[in-house]
């Protein structure tokens, strides 16, 4: 008998630790998250004028990079919820409170969708929109100010995943000059205080630019 408790024990013991195994197997990670949902993300900014930025870091941070419960049992990768005026799919999960409902979407793009129009058409973001899609820092805070989440450090959570991660590298100017887009590796010169402009070119994947904020040759990757 304790023979076959012990191989039970072991059996059992056997069984979890390969779910975890997968488990750890198939966790995406941050890098892959932004390489997959980029595009995504830089389309919004084009059409709603959302920061790709904040987009992703809304993203990852709401998702844990796709990774939450929440994330793979109803695709929503932002943490909204169901609201009075919801009528699509309904999943329930405990937030700040027990059994919250949230929205529940048919893919992730539909998730990325409905969260551009959730902040497009709620009014009290609107001030969000007065910003420029370059200025991540003020998105960040104002997303905080109008209450998208309640967590006091929401906004510098949002500016350093953007940071770390050089989301801040994607950039719409609204006169079509300077695009940079995450899969091109930057790198500095050493002394550039002494050039004061270099126009937009793209040959062969190579891009020189400079802007207020950045100096670089980008060679994709």
């Amino acid at each position: 008998m304790k023979i076959l408790r012990n191989s039970i024990i072991i059996v059992i013991f056997s069984l979890v630790a390969g779910i975890f195994a997968s488990q750890a197997q198939t966790r995406q990670t941050k890098e892959e998250y932004i390489a997959r949902y980029k595009h995504i993300a830089i389309d919004h900014m084009e059409r709603y004028g959302i920061p790709a930025s904040i987009t992703l870091a809304q993203g990852i941070l709401e998702s844990d990079s796709g990774n939450s419960s929440l994330a793979r049992k109803s695709n929503n990768h932002f943490g909204i919820k169901c609201k009075k005026d919801w009528k699509g799919d309904k999943v329930y999960h405990t937030d700040d409170a027990p059994d919250e409902c949230f929205r529940k979407y048919d893919s992730v793009e539909e998730s990325y969708e409905d969260h551009a129009e959730f902040l497009d058409k709620s009014a009290r973001y609107d001030k969000c929109f007065a910003y420029e899609a370059t200025d991540y820092k003020n998105w960040a805070h104002g997303l905080k100010a109008a209450g998208y989440a309640t967590a006091p450090d929401y906004a510098h959570r949002l500016i350093k995943l953007i940071e770390d991660n050089d989301l801040y590298l994607f950039l719409l100017h609204h006169d079509d000059r300077n695009f940079l887009r995450y899969n091109f590796h930057i790198s500095f010169p050493s002394s550039p205080s002494n050039i004061l402009h270099l126009p937009y070119l793209y040959v062969c994947q190579l891009i020189y630019i400079i802007n207020q904020h950045y100096l670089g040759v980008l060679r994709h990757q």
